[in-house]
């Protein structure tokens, strides 16, 4: 892998000091116009590399997730973590829609693959074990679930606001590769700015 990477790091930097010897002997108005196509191609790359494997924004619509979110807050969502670490219990997350239609849906991730989810009177147990969230404010409902067993690399995702939340009580679990990124920090509107617990 070392001496094909290194090879193509060669072949590139090669390909690129041809371009920029081309470029300098073209025209001065040519140069000008081949340097602003140069700087708004790489322009467009950026904004579409940082959108797909870096973040994006994303807008609250439901108040599923209050008081954690809010309805309209606009959020900053991470979507690099999840392909180089795990996702853990008690992440805010961003998924696509279970139902398919192209929405995406912000929760908190409550069971992880391989374990069994049940509620009680609205407290929520993993493994026959009460489930708390340390400095987390969730609005309990008084709901019942018998037991759930968690598929591997599927998740168990519940709104903060239980009462008011369409969550894996009722379409069940998350794949991973539903899985878009980690709500991170909500920027807008600027009184609710900050991180995302």
């Amino acid at each position: 892998m070392v001496p094909y990477l290194s090879s193509m790091i060669r072949l590139l930097r090669h390909s690129y000091h041809n371009w920029h010897v081309r470029k300098h002997a073209l025209p001065k108005p040519c140069a000008a116009f081949v340097h602003y196509a140069e700087v708004c191609l790489v322009s467009i790359l950026l904004v579409l590399g940082i959108r797909d494997w870096l973040i994006q924004s994303s807008k609250v619509v439901s108040g599923s997730m209050i008081p954690t979110l809010g309805i309209n807050d606009r959020l900053i969502v991470l979507k690099y973590p999840h392909h180089f670490s795990p996702i853990r219990r008690g992440d805010v997350v961003l998924f696509q829609s279970p139902h398919g239609d192209g929405k995406e849906f912000v929760k908190r991730v409550v069971g992880l693959g391989g374990e069994t989810v049940s509620i009680h009177n609205g407290t929520v147990y993993i493994n026959q074990a009460p489930l708390h969230f340390p400095g987390v404010r969730v609005r309990d409902d008084f709901s019942n679930r018998p037991d759930i067993k968690i598929p591997d690399d599927h998740f168990f995702m519940l709104g903060d606001n239980r009462r008011y939340s369409q969550d894996s009580r009722y379409w069940g679990t998350v794949p991973r590769n539903s899985i878009i990124g980690s709500a991170w920090f909500i920027y807008w509107p600027p009184r609710s700015a900050q991180a995302v617990w």
